[in-house]
């Protein structure tokens, strides 16, 4: 049986149901978590793979299993952070709502960090200080960003749950737990083929897989340069939309190898005609304004 369904999915049910149509049964079908393939912790924002097909619910299920999809975030966390800091791989232990973050028992964990920016905030006459991260994760666990960074002593902004010391303070001045999923990339989108041109030409299929690494040089370099403008942007008050492009580099090629035919006409049921390829494709969404406000509150004090 499947788990009951709560928190993010729980709360776009709603929405998803109204916005399907006959064609579209998937976003009815609550077996398939109404065709989302992750979800959100509660009280975080960003992007959310989803599915309008069964087999295009089932293609992107493998690619994130097989660790194709990059998933980055923007993270404010508290205290200063070593930008040596790059990797924290300490197992995840799962009991219940909560996750322990250990050297010895729980799953394998992976999650890249890049420190992009510090700042502080005077409070009660004292300087409490933050780093704005972009955070890579490898691995999905649950809660795997908050129990990893509160496991270093860097708690996210205003997380009840693993910081409760603090959130009295945080909620102050942050809506929310400050995580917010700002890249998608190497998402497999189904390129209809080109008829021939000529009697000559033939069709192949093309297979591009997304095999970029997290943190790739593509979507750190995009996703960076926005955390840094983030940075540069707190110490004024003007609010950025939300917005969707590419990374600054293509794509990982295609692999195409046109077929050769010694007759003048391809076969009339020649399969590779038939077939649509795969291209990776990203998606970037810009920190929402509440969070802004609360990055605006603080005072910059250096950024990579």
């Amino acid at each position: 049986a499947r788990p009951a369904h709560h928190g993010p999915i729980a709360k776009i049910s709603s929405f998803l149901a109204a916005q399907s149509t006959s064609s579209t049964p998937i976003m009815k079908d609550m077996s398939h978590d109404l065709g989302c393939l992750h979800r959100l912790d509660a009280n975080s924002s960003g992007l959310i793979l989803g599915a309008l097909t069964y087999r295009a619910f089932y293609r992107l299920h493998w690619c994130l299993h097989t660790y194709q999809i990059d998933r980055e975030y923007f993270v404010l966390c508290h205290g200063h952070m070593d930008p040596a800091t790059e990797q924290i791989q300490k197992r995840l232990l799962v009991r219940g709502k909560h996750t322990y973050a250990n050297d010895d028992v729980g799953l394998p964990s992976l999650t890249n960090v890049k420190v992009v920016g510090h700042a502080q905030r005077v409070s009660e006459g004292q300087k409490q200080p933050y780093s704005l991260l972009v955070i890579s994760i490898k691995t999905g666990r649950q809660h795997q960003i908050r129990a990893h960074l509160a496991s270093l002593g860097h708690p996210v902004v205003c997380d009840l749950q693993y910081f409760p010391e603090g959130f009295r303070e945080d909620v102050s001045w942050c809506p929310r737990n400050f995580i917010h999923r700002a890249y998608l990339g190497g998402i497999p989108v189904e390129v209809e083929p080109r008829q021939p041109t000529s009697a000559n030409a033939t069709t192949a299929a093309t297979t591009a897989t997304a095999t970029n690494p997290p943190l790739s040089a593509n979507a750190a370099t995009s996703t960076t340069a926005a955390a840094t403008a983030a940075i540069a942007a707190s110490s004024s008050s003007s609010p950025s939309s939300s917005s969707h492009r590419s990374p600054s580099s293509p794509a990982p090629s295609s692999s195409c190898s046109p077929s050769s035919s010694s007759s003048s006409n391809p076969p009339p049921s020649s399969p590779s005609s038939k077939l649509s390829s795969i291209a990776p494709t990203s998606v970037f969404l810009g920190l929402p304004e509440d969070l802004l406000g609360a990055l605006a509150s603080l005072d910059p004090l250096c950024s990579k």
